[in-house]
């Protein structure tokens, strides 16, 4: 090598991650840029141990891997059935 300089850039993180857990294996919820969202279908608080997070469900340890798409909440039987389904009826 005669001195050349090779620049190495760190891979970029990811801006979204999903929250797996280890032992039961649900979605507890994503990191969103740095903030953690719980994921909305769960109703169950999220576990806080020593500082770090846990599983709602079953208190387990999470694994957080690159995520795809962002959680929506789901639909619940009250705002399914607020929707105007009239146009759909068949005539």
């Amino acid at each position: 090598m005669t001195g050349d300089v090779v620049e190495k850039r760190a891979p970029e993180q990811p801006a979204l991650w999903d929250l797996h857990c280890l032992l039961c294996g649900s979605l507890t919820g994503q990191i969103v840029d740095s903030t953690f969202v719980h994921d909305p279908s769960c109703t169950l608080p999220v576990r806080r141990v020593g500082g770090q997070l846990r599983c709602c469900r079953c208190g387990g340890s999470l694994l957080r891997e690159p995520g795809a798409e962002r959680q929506t909440a789901a639909v619940t039987l009250e705002q399914a059935r607020s929707y105007n389904h009239g146009k759909y009826r068949v005539r």
